[in-house]
């Protein structure tokens, strides 16, 4: 037992070690200060497994189209990614609902597959298809889904309790999914978890507890459609409030009671810091407006036109007072391209506007000490921050580990951590320097994996040395330290 203990406790994190958002401790998609890392992923040591099993990403579930590739992935649970805080992982993913009944009549995919139920069972009995695998199939045809939130314990991936919330997500079964998944936000007591329809809840950090959720759950109005997903991957914490944005608008909760504080127009959100005060820059959907809106009391402050296309989860960011986004020519014809723009607290100007850039699908951007990380296909691009002037660029070669769809960028310990595929294919893991030189050779898992789908990748968080991937069927922990 003496043993055990203390094989449990040099695996501990650090209780300050912290990846408690999509974007991490700072808002910035970077780790805090990590210990020596190992140069090549293939010397990381497995530490394990999560107790829980977590539904597979989009990346690799199936679809209406293949749907019995059910048989073997089992179902989908969104995108979303795992987060980290005083040394608990939490993670969500929805699981369809056996309260739904699977929606077969008139359903094209499944009437051209399966003339009656008997054919069905037939082609299972076939299948050597279990009876758990033959209900991963009807499941896909569910209309609604269960969330589910696990805490675990990240030395040992011990489960520390599991919240099943019924029937409040759409059961999107596809690896098609274009919209945003929702990542939770690790805070003082709570646990903010928005789902794929943009509800908002709060749990108990340390047992589960439904504290409350918004908009409160009304059985008569179940979602049974197809979703975009949230705004914004997690929620922001700023001047007391706890802000989310759906359709269309932004709100500020209580974050202990749920109570909404203020509304106002906005999408996809931005924190800003200057002057020691927090403020809001969100961009307004079908709009080419963004504005400034104080968390404080949710008063806009000003509003600017800029032609931005920030849909995507990393195609903009703040860096100081410099708010870099990409942008669409006027008139939507040709390549995108990324803006900067001087925050201030009487409006937004434009003072840099770069090259266009071949996109894969989006084009997300990471900084680090002071330089602007852009990512197009097969290619990086590095600006200056402050002029928008290119500082370098690195060109992948046709069969090199270069972006391609989904493509990440982080910060970890003076270094990037690039996973160069997210949607197709497998993931595979490497870290590059700060001037794009491979640091270490492109990683592919010996454990199940998946992958997300177009808008955002699964983010891997790295804390105190150990990254907490989300595999194809639970959270794997790998220990990067030197030995």
């Amino acid at each position: 037992m003496k043993a055990f203990c203390s094989i449990v406790l040099a695996l501990a994190l650090s209780p300050a070690g912290s990846w408690p958002s999509f974007w991490g401790a700072n808002l910035d998609v970077a780790a805090q200060p990590q210990p020596p890392l190992v140069a090549d992923w293939a010397q990381a040591r497995p530490v394990w497994r999560s107790e829980a099993y977590v539904l597979t990403g989009y990346g690799n579930a199936p679809d209406s189209r293949y749907f019995t590739r059910a048989l073997r992935s089992g179902n989908g649970g969104g995108g979303s990614s795992p987060v980290v805080l005083e040394g608990t992982v939490y993670t969500y993913f929805y699981v369809p609902s056996p309260q739904s009944e699977p929606a077969l009549k008139g359903n094209p995919y499944w009437e051209r597959t399966y003339k009656s139920e008997d054919e069905f069972k037939a082609a299972m009995a076939k299948a050597n298809a279990s009876p758990r695998e033959t209900a991963w199939v009807l499941n896909h045809f569910r209309p609604a889904a269960d969330d589910v939130v696990v805490a675990m314990d990240a030395a040992t991936g011990a489960t520390r309790w599991a919240t099943v919330l019924p029937l409040r997500s759409p059961n999107l079964q596809t690896h098609k999914h274009r919209g945003v998944s929702g990542v939770p936000l690790a805070a003082g007591d709570t646990l903010f978890v928005p789902n794929l329809a943009s509800r908002l809840y709060a749990l108990d950090r340390a047992t589960g507890k439904l504290k409350w959720e918004s908009p409160a759950f009304d059985p008569a109005k179940l979602i049974t459609s197809t979703y975009s997903g949230p705004h914004n991957p997690s929620p922001l914490l700023l001047a007391g409030h706890v802000v989310w944005s759906r359709g269309g608008t932004v709100y500020g909760f209580d974050p202990q009671t749920g109570q909404e504080k203020w509304k106002a127009p906005g999408g996809y959100m931005l924190r800003w810091s200057s002057g020691g005060k927090d403020r809001l820059i969100a961009f307004i959907p079908n709009s080419k407006d963004m504005v400034c809106i104080d968390p404080a009391d949710g008063k806009q402050l000003w509003r600017q036109g800029a032609a931005l296309v920030a849909g995507a989860p990393l195609s903009a960011v703040v860096s100081g007072d410099t708010l870099l986004a990409a942008a669409q020519q006027e008139k939507g014809a040709g390549l995108p391209f990324y803006t900067g723009w001087q925050l201030s607290e009487s409006g937004a100007k434009q003072v840099w506007k770069d090259e266009p850039i071949q996109p894969d699908e989006n084009i997300p951007v990471t900084i680090a000490n002071g330089r602007a990380y852009i990512v197009g296909a097969q290619y990086i691009r590095i600006l200056d921050v402050a002029g928008g002037r290119k500082v370098g660029e690195r060109k992948f070669a046709q069969g090199e580990s270069g972006p391609g769809s989904n493509a990440w960028l982080g910060v970890v310990g003076g270094r990037l951590l690039f996973i160069p595929e997210g949607q197709h294919g497998r993931p595979h893991y490497m870290f590059l320097g700060l001037d794009l030189k491979a640091v270490g050779p492109a990683w592919a898992p010996t454990h199940t994996d998946t992958t997300a789908y177009n808008s955002q990748p699964i983010i891997v968080p790295v804390v105190d040395g150990r990254a907490f991937i989300r595999g194809g069927d639970g959270i794997y922990c790998y220990d990067l330290r030197e030995n």
